[in-house]
């Protein structure tokens, strides 16, 4: 009996953790950059390549975590509930108070019910999905492998699954989507470098450079244009000693040098 009972309970634990393989293998598998992986191929990293074409092919990656987790949640149900409330039922302080005695089924089921959604949404869920969001590049390389075999076993079931969703979806009047990569929009983008510089991963001169190089095609040229009257040159009969010193207080890389007998509109070259 109590071997019985600990191998129930071996099952359970399993069932939570594969739930959160799949969880997390998910968020890793959608967080993790294109440049990272190919860096990670690069570096000669075991696990990257079978990364890539995971997470080139995402959309079947998502149904398979959904057919996985949905299978682990019903066997976890079919399996967990019946024995937690059967062992919650047969306590004994719920046999000596008659007036709960007539209940303990009930007190049990409910009891059973809150410990198995506890251990799937904590366990199961929550804490190996902010764990991938956190270590996405690890996780990714740890649970590639396995997932492409899952992948690669369920490919029938999942084939069945993904056309009878198209044909439901068409009667509705709808198209089947392709998931896309992550693709923002400028302004977007705008954001993504503010939040990184707000968060100190850049300084705010490149978050400066980066927002205008976005913003270069609707730039006119008298945005970006120094006016005559702020332009530093120097004329080209000044003495180079001269000249360096006031390089040095200009500090500009590149000075237009003009012809001082027509002013300084005639630019002769630049220093």
């Amino acid at each position: 009996m109590i071997a019985f009972v600990l191998l129930r309970v071996f099952l359970i634990l399993l069932l939570v953790a594969a739930n959160a393989f799949f969880a997390a293998a998910e968020f890793a598998l959608v967080s993790v950059r294109d440049t990272r992986i190919q860096q990670l191929i690069e570096a000669g990293r075991i696990g990257a390549r079978i990364v890539q074409r995971l997470h080139a092919n995402l959309d079947q990656v998502v149904n398979g975590v959904q057919l996985g987790i949905t299978m682990v949640s019903l066997t976890l149900g079919w399996i967990g509930e019946p024995m937690v409330a059967g062992l919650v039922g047969n306590l004994r302080f719920l046999q000596k108070l008659p007036h709960l005695a007539i209940y303990a089924h009930g007190i049990a089921i409910a009891i059973a019910f809150t410990l198995i959604t506890y251990m799937h949404v904590i366990l199961g869920e929550l804490v190996p999905k902010t764990l991938a969001l956190q270590r996405a590049e690890q996780i990714a390389l740890a649970v590639a492998a396995p997932m492409e075999a899952f992948l690669t076993i369920s490919r029938p079931l999942l084939f069945f699954m993904r056309r009878s969703g198209g044909l439901v979806l068409r009667a509705f009047g709808a198209q089947p989507t392709r998931r896309g990569g992550a693709v923002h929009s400028p302004d977007e983008l705008k954001l993504i470098v503010t939040a990184s510089r707000q968060f100190g991963q850049i300084p705010e001169f490149q978050e400066e450079m980066i927002h205008n190089a976005i913003e270069l095609d609707s730039i006119t040229v008298r945005e970006v244009m120094v006016a005559r009257p702020d332009i530093f040159s120097l004329p080209s009969d000044m003495v180079l000693d001269d000249a360096l010193v006031k390089v040095v207080e200009g500090q500009h890389s590149r000075i237009p040098v003009y012809d001082p007998q027509r002013g300084p509109e005639h630019i002769v070259g630049v220093l």
